[in-house]
C-alpha cells in the first residue's frame, strides 16, 4: 500500500504535468487568435479607404466612383456586376491575398480560398456603403462651404489664390470627422474579415499559415 506521501507526490506531478499543459495549449490559442486579429486588422485599413475627389471650380466634392456609370434602369444590373467587380478587385489587391497567391496550394484549396476572397468582398461591400452613407452629410457640408468660395470667387471677392487655399482648408476642417467615421467602420468590418481569416488558416493548416503570416506582416 502506497504511503499517503507517495500519493500527494504523484498527484502533484500529475497536477503540474496537466497545468503545464493546459498553460501551453492557452498560449498557443492565444497566439492564434492575435496573428488572425492582426491580419483582419491590416485587411480592414486596406479594404476601407476614404477617398473626397473634385472639390475645385468645375467639380463638386464627392466619393470615388466608377469610370463607367451607367445612366438607364436597364444597365441597372450591369453596373451591379461592375461594381462587384470593382470591389472584388480592391480584395484581390490587398497584401493578405497577394501573398497568399504565392502559396503552393493544391486544387481544393485554391477552390475553398476563392470561395473565402468572396466572402472578403461581401464584407467590404456592406462595410463601404454604410460608410459612404454616414459621410453623405459630411460630403454636402464641404460642398455648400465650396459653393459659398465659388460665388465669392465669381462675384470677384476673392481671387483663385485664395480660392484653391479655402478649399484647401474645407478639407482639412472635415479631416479628422472623416478619419473619425472611417476608423468606426473599420471596427465594424473586422468581425467579418475575421471569420473569413480564421477559416483561411484552417483550410491552409499550421505551415502555410506561418508563411503567409510573415508575408503580410513583413
Amino acid at each position: 500500500m502506497k504511503s499517503p506521501v507517495k500519493i500527494f507526490l504523484i498527484l502533484a506531478v500529475f497536477s503540474f504535468i496537466v497545468f503545464s499543459c493546459q498553460e501551453k495549449e492557452d498560449s498557443l490559442t492565444q497566439r492564434i487568435n492575435t496573428e488572425i486579429d492582426t491580419v483582419a486588422g491590416m485587411l480592414a485599413e486596406e479594404l476601407l479607404t476614404v477617398e473626397i475627389q473634385g472639390g475645385d471650380e468645375n467639380r463638386s466634392f464627392g466619393f470615388r466612383v466608377l469610370e463607367t456609370e451607367f445612366k438607364t434602369q436597364s444597365d441597372a444590373g450591369k453596373n451591379n456586376n461592375i461594381q462587384q467587380e470593382w470591389h472584388k478587385n480592391q480584395v484581390q489587391q490587398s497584401r493578405l491575398i497577394k501573398c497568399l497567391q504565392d502559396l503552393d496550394l493544391d486544387a481544393d484549396q485554391i477552390r475553398e480560398s476563392r470561395n473565402l476572397i468572396l466572402g472578403m468582398v461581401e464584407c467590404r461591400i456592406d462595410a463601404f456603403q454604410s460608410l459612404r452613407e454616414e459621410l453623405t452629410d459630411i460630403i454636402l457640408a464641404m460642398e455648400i462651404q465650396r459653393l459659398t468660395l465659388l460665388e465669392k470667387l465669381l462675384k470677384r471677392e476673392i481671387n483663385r489664390d485664395e480660392f484653391m487655399a479655402g478649399l484647401q482648408g474645407i478639407r482639412e476642417s472635415f479631416k479628422n470627422e472623416i478619419q473619425e467615421i472611417r476608423k468606426k467602420h473599420i471596427d465594424l468590418i473586422k468581425p467579418c474579415l475575421r471569420d473569413m481569416v480564421s477559416n483561411l488558416r484552417e483550410l491552409v493548416g499550421e505551415e502555410k499559415w506561418n508563411s503567409l503570416y510573415d508575408c503580410v506582416t513583413s
